[in-house]
Protein backbone atom coordinates (compact mmCIF):
# COMPACT_ATOMS: atom_id res chain seq x y z
CA UNK A 1 0.00 0.00 0.00
CA UNK A 2 2.84 2.50 0.81
CA UNK A 3 4.40 2.12 -2.83
CA UNK A 4 0.66 2.57 -4.15
CA UNK A 5 0.91 5.60 -2.29
CA UNK A 6 4.29 6.99 -4.05
CA UNK A 7 3.22 6.29 -7.13
CA UNK A 8 -0.16 7.76 -6.78
CA UNK A 9 1.78 11.08 -5.16
CA UNK A 10 1.95 14.27 -7.59
CA UNK A 11 5.74 15.31 -8.27
CA UNK A 12 7.24 17.97 -6.25
CA UNK A 13 7.62 21.70 -7.32
CA UNK A 14 10.71 22.62 -9.24
CA UNK A 15 12.76 24.17 -6.62
CA UNK A 16 13.61 27.69 -7.97
CA UNK A 17 15.69 28.67 -4.81
CA UNK A 18 19.01 29.04 -6.87
CA UNK A 19 17.49 31.57 -9.40
CA UNK A 20 18.72 34.29 -7.32
CA UNK A 21 21.66 33.33 -6.22
CA UNK A 22 22.38 32.23 -10.28
CA UNK A 23 21.13 35.77 -11.09
CA UNK A 24 23.16 37.89 -8.44
CA UNK A 25 26.25 35.76 -9.11
CA UNK A 26 25.89 36.35 -12.72
CA UNK A 27 25.01 40.31 -12.22
CA UNK A 28 29.02 40.88 -11.70
CA UNK A 29 30.04 40.50 -15.16
CA UNK A 30 27.56 42.97 -15.99
CA UNK A 31 29.58 45.60 -18.61
CA UNK A 32 27.88 48.80 -16.99
CA UNK A 33 25.17 49.56 -14.07
CA UNK A 34 23.32 50.45 -17.60
CA UNK A 35 23.38 46.80 -18.80
CA UNK A 36 22.12 45.54 -15.39
CA UNK A 37 18.46 45.21 -16.12
CA UNK A 38 19.15 43.28 -19.21
CA UNK A 39 21.37 41.13 -17.77
CA UNK A 40 18.58 40.89 -15.23
CA UNK A 41 16.48 39.59 -17.22
CA UNK A 42 18.76 36.86 -19.21
CA UNK A 43 19.83 35.26 -16.17
CA UNK A 44 16.30 35.14 -14.17
CA UNK A 45 14.87 33.55 -17.30
CA UNK A 46 18.04 30.91 -17.71
CA UNK A 47 17.23 30.01 -13.76
CA UNK A 48 13.93 29.69 -14.16
CA UNK A 49 14.31 27.38 -17.29
CA UNK A 50 17.42 25.65 -15.53
CA UNK A 51 15.44 24.98 -12.61
CA UNK A 52 12.38 22.39 -13.51
CA UNK A 53 15.56 20.94 -15.73
CA UNK A 54 17.41 20.22 -12.76
CA UNK A 55 14.84 19.10 -10.68
CA UNK A 56 13.33 16.68 -13.68
CA UNK A 57 16.71 14.94 -14.44
CA UNK A 58 18.51 15.24 -10.82
CA UNK A 59 21.98 16.61 -11.44
CA UNK A 60 23.35 19.98 -12.87
CA UNK A 61 26.09 18.38 -15.23
CA UNK A 62 23.65 19.02 -18.11
CA UNK A 63 23.11 22.72 -17.43
CA UNK A 64 27.00 22.98 -16.96
CA UNK A 65 27.40 21.56 -20.26
CA UNK A 66 24.58 23.58 -21.59
CA UNK A 67 26.10 26.95 -19.81
CA UNK A 68 28.92 26.10 -21.61
CA UNK A 69 28.04 25.74 -24.86
CA UNK A 70 25.55 29.22 -24.42
CA UNK A 71 28.52 31.14 -23.67
CA UNK A 72 30.82 29.65 -26.31
CA UNK A 73 28.37 30.27 -29.10
CA UNK A 74 27.09 33.86 -27.80
CA UNK A 75 31.20 34.83 -27.58
CA UNK A 76 32.77 33.43 -30.85
CA UNK A 77 31.42 36.90 -32.53
CA UNK A 78 33.13 39.18 -30.15
CA UNK A 79 36.32 37.26 -29.89
CA UNK A 80 36.33 36.94 -33.91
CA UNK A 81 36.43 40.51 -33.97
CA UNK A 82 38.54 40.97 -31.15
CA UNK A 83 41.11 38.40 -33.14
CA UNK A 84 40.32 39.92 -36.21
CA UNK A 85 40.91 43.55 -35.01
Amino acid sequence: MVTQLRRQRAPAPPDFSGVVEFCLQHLFVAVSWVAIPGYLFAFVTWGLGAAPIRRRQGRLWPLVVAHLVTNSIFSLVPVLFMLLG
